[in-house]
């Protein structure tokens, strides 16, 4: 230690507020020291301030990072808006494993949808389905799916009410397109099978209205033609049996017809035979026809409703 008048010279109250006279090197000293203090205190300030400012972008750093892990694409849910059918998230056994698809219960025979479903995806987007349980078309884009290239699976199964429609698609081997992992995707080709199932129903709907609505029509001429043919039977009859009448009324008894007479009876009793016949079993065909118009009528107004259901 190096003391002046008792104090030591080192000490920062020396330093800093003696008036003392000092000789050149403790004047040398106290200068070196003076700075060496003053840097000292800077080096403090400045690695204060400069950990803050590491620990200020430290904290933006991590609150970026979570940011961008916590944010997730919302795919916005598709609904069907037919009241006539449903498309259904489901799976199907292909490849020796459930693959997820969508399905839809349809009125329509299996290779009328079939048929119609070729023709679009033919005429929409230019792809060809090759034939099999498995209508499939691989390597193929469908832009508003997708811009990479996928193979599409559809199955049409026969069912009780008439053909259940499955369609799947992958993009390579084993990475099928579903809710899980591709949910836009799977969104987009639910799209394009509501718009098809829309188009094709509503023209099959319109196609058997129209085929039921001139069945109808046709009954209802066949049975015009048998009232007509009733009424002429009964005229044969009625003229028939005055006939008759006249001819018994003209002999005392029956052996006195002469044999001529007695021929145009028995002509006149096959007349009225045929013309019975004829009329019973057209009033059974009537009665046959009504049974079949009502049922139409009712089909009729069962496919009207349906096809007002589609509401697009």
């Amino acid at each position: 230690m190096f003391f002046v008048d008792g104090e030591n010279i080192l000490s920062t109250k020396y330093l800093l507020f003696s008036n003392k006279p000092l000789n050149k090197t403790i004047q040398t000293m106290k200068t070196k020291i003076f700075t060496l203090l003053i840097g000292f205190t800077f080096i403090l300030t400045f690695g204060a301030k400069s950990q803050e400012n590491n620990a200020s972008a430290d904290t933006i750093q991590i609150k970026t990072v979570t940011t961008a892990d916590t944010s997730q694409v919302v795919v916005t849910p598709y609904e069907v808006k037919s009241l006539t059918y449903q498309i259904n998230d489901s799976q199907i056994s292909f490849q020796d494993k459930l693959r997820p698809c969508l399905s839809s219960n349809l009125d329509p025979k299996p290779r009328d949808v079939e048929n119609s479903w070729q023709s679009y995806l033919k005429g929409t987007y230019k792809i060809k389905l090759k034939g099999g349980t498995f209508m499939s078309a691989e390597d193929v884009i469908i832009p508003s799916v997708s811009p990479n290239r996928m193979n599409l699976y559809t199955r049409v199964a026969k069912s009780v009410a008439g053909s259940e429609m499955s369609l799947f698609a992958s993009f390579g081997y084993d990475f099928f397109i579903g809710t899980d992992n591709y949910p836009k995707e799977f969104v987009e080709l639910k799209k394009i099978m509501d718009k098809f199932l829309y188009q094709f129903l509503n023209k099959y709907y319109a196609d058997e209205i129209n085929s039921i609505s001139k069945d109808i029509k046709s009954l209802e001429k066949r049975k015009i033609s048998l009232l007509k043919l009733i009424e002429s039977n009964s005229k044969k009859v009625e003229k028939a049996t005055r006939e008759m009448k006249t001819i018994n009324n003209s002999y005392s008894s029956v052996d006195q017809i002469p044999i001529k007479e007695m021929q145009k009876l028995t002509k006149q009793k096959k007349l009225i035979t045929s013309a019975e016949n004829s009329t019973e079993k057209s009033k059974n065909e009537i009665v046959d026809i009504d049974e079949k118009v009502a049922l139409a009528n009712q089909n009729l107004e069962k496919l009207k409703v349906k096809q007002k259901g589609l509401l697009k």
